[in-house]
């Protein structure tokens, strides 16, 4: 019987997967008669008639509990036409087996499900790597298992990585996902997308169920192999990618995932189910969940997405760029070591090797001002700033805590980040590079945001960072303290390009005013948008997904602008050298008797 099932199956999915891919797991009155009548070839004598067909499809979807023709409804199809003549030599099951092998064999052949176990095992450290993104938006779209999925499938048992509220990818589920992800055309922002077909061929071969009315959701390792299995579709008939591997393939499907996601991951957040009102796609909807609690799993996993596919195509050979492999800090002094040993052959060999690297680096590397990086040094005079920048703490310090992470385990493990300061969390208390960059994005001082009229360049805040932060000399340096945080925004200010700008303060102060310009448009559209590419490729406009931290940035902008108002009240009541007494006083001089007027003007708004 399990082979006779097995059969009807096959030709139920495919049925289904070719005439009905928005709902693979029911068939359509029409396509019920369309298999019976067409596919199978039954000869006219004992095929029913197409009104027959209808009332039968009709009459099994009614009786169903969930008024819809299901796999079950179907095989009781089956039996009816195969026994609708009873015959004299043989049983009612033995007509069934054999008009099932004979008409519906064939047909059940032509279903091939691609075994894909070598490319998963292949793309494991890919896994591996993505696991942390694709869960955070598998979780998003996901939920949780139904009493019949539990008890009667035995799926889905509690697991420490996912949600038990959210462990169950429904078909649903997964073509709102595919529509965010760029993989239908759904939204209508799908250039090149699979067709729903592929998609229902992908969820269906991928869940480990079948020969049952309803197979349930995917859990996060089916959601992997139907993501693989999109990517081997997305790549089929290009012959760019004919010798391609399956990584390569991988990488492209992904790429083209992520193009989509700047515009419609707020437009899912913000406008929930979005139906088209004309065109093609009338009717269909953008697909996903109502702006809610889990908003921040979206942006945060779809984000990290972003980051690792485009660090894959940096160092991708298909990706037609050159390779960007990172050389760490022990293999560059390998490379040396390497070199100097092939400069300098007869010093390696009577004094040793780190003689010849020595000469190489004395009379080479060393000579070349251009390879050289020139600490800047804190001088007493800027140190006071460190005294200076006390009244801004309480809200730099909240600001910092919103772009910094937990420690590493190998940061904990040099020693660092082992003791928090006053006032920093643990799970927020080191700012890595990345990290800063989103924060100089955000406070204008790069071009991260395509905002910033006057900027520094990647190599002064590379040289900031680099100069602050007390761990040199290994492959990864790690994140900022706050207190180094606080000496890269020093740096950054002592290598502004600021015209007229005596002091050292002054210049801080021209920083921290040129910083405030930004944090009023900048702020928002992090919190509303999270990870936001500035043109095909380019930098990030920085900053985290939306969380329940994003209150913490809030409120450090607001205290870092109410000191910054409380300071220039400061100095203008002082003799203190700065750019607002100074401005203060040149307005007053210049004074033609339109303060007055404005003031008056403004009375009583």
């Amino acid at each position: 019987m399990e082979e006779l099932k097995e059969i009807l199956w096959r030709c139920f999915v495919t049925s289904n997967i070719r005439r009905n891919p928005n709902d693979p797991e029911c068939m359509r009155n029409r396509d019920f008669v369309e298999i019976i009548s067409k596919d199978i070839k039954l000869s006219p004598s004992i095929c029913p008639m197409r009104a027959d067909l209808e009332v039968m499809h009709t009459y099994e979807a009614a009786e169903h509990p969930k008024r819809k023709f299901f796999f079950s409804c179907f095989i009781n199809c089956v039996i009816k036409i195969a026994t609708k003549k009873r015959s004299t030599t043989k049983t009612p099951q033995q007509q069934v087996e054999l008009f099932v092998k004979k008409y519906f064999g064939p047909l059940a052949e032509k279903r091939k499900t691609r075994n894909v176990e070598d490319e998963l095992f292949i793309l494991e450290p890919v896994a591996l790597k993505f696991s942390s993104s694709l869960k955070e938006c598998f979780m998003f779209f996901a939920t949780i298992p139904s009493d019949y999925e539990k008890n009667t499938l035995k799926r889905h048992e509690p697991r420490d990585d996912i949600n038990a509220m959210t462990q169950s990818l429904h078909f649903g589920d997964w073509s709102s996902l595919c529509s965010l992800f760029n993989l239908s055309s759904s939204i209508g922002a799908a250039i090149k997308a699979l067709s729903p077909g592929q998609l229902a061929c992908a969820f269906m071969d991928s869940v480990k169920v079948n020969k049952v009315d309803s197979v349930g959701g995917l859990d996060f390792e089916e959601f992997w192999e139907a993501l693989v299995r999109c990517s081997i579709f997305f790549n089929k008939g290009d012959e760019s990618m004919e010798d391609a591997g399956i990584k390569e393939k991988v990488v492209k499907a992904f790429a083209h995932m992520s193009n989509n996601l700047e515009t419609a991951v707020p437009r899912l957040l913000k406008l929930g189910n979005v139906t088209e009102k004309s065109g093609v796609m009338a009717g269909l909807t953008s697909g996903g969940r109502d702006a809610s609690t889990a908003g921040g799993l979206l942006q945060s996993g779809t984000k990290e997405f972003t980051k690792l596919v485009w660090a894959e195509l940096r160092t991708s050979p298909s990706s037609g760029r050159r390779s960007a492999l990172l050389l760490e800090f022990s293999q560059f002094q390998a490379a040396l070591r390497s070199i100097a040993k092939k400069c300098f052959p007869k010093e390696a060999k009577k004094v040793g090797e780190d003689a010849a690297l020595i000469k190489l680096l004395e009379e080479y590397l060393l000579k070349d001002e251009e390879l050289l990086h020139a600490q800047l040094f804190i001088d007493d005079e800027a140190k006071e700033l460190t005294t200076f920048l006390k009244n801004f703490e309480p809200g730099m310090k909240k600001i910092f805590q919103f772009f910094a992470t937990n420690a590493t385990d190998e940061e904990k493990a040099m020693g660092r980040h082992t003791h928090c300061e006053d006032g920093i969390n643990q799970q927020t208390c080191s700012m890595k590079w990345s990290n800063f960059l989103d924060f100089a994005s955000a406070s204008n001082l790069s071009s991260g945001t395509g905002s910033a009229l006057t900027a520094l360049s990647l190599t002064e805040l590379a040289g900031a960072f680099v100069d602050s932060i007390d761990n040199q000399m290994t492959n990864d340096v790690g994140g900022l303290y706050f207190s180094e945080f606080i000496n890269v925004i020093i740096r950054c200010a002592l290598v502004f390009k600021f015209q007229e700008a005596s002091t050292d303060r002054v210049k801080l102060e021209k920083l921290l005013l040129h910083m405030n310009n930004n944090f009023q448009t900048a702020i928002p559209k992090i919190i509303n948008s999270g990870n936001e590419r500035v043109g095909k490729g380019g930098q990030t406009a920085g900053g985290r997904a939306l969380s329940t931290s994003h209150g913490l940035l809030i409120r450090g902008t607001r205290e870092f602008n109410t000191a910054l108002h409380q300071h220039v009240k400061m100095v203008n009541s002082g003799d203190v050298e700065s750019i607002f007494n100074f401005a203060e006083k040149a307005g007053a001089e210049e004074d033609d008797g339109l303060g007055g007027l404005t003031a008056g003007l403004r009375t009583g708004l």
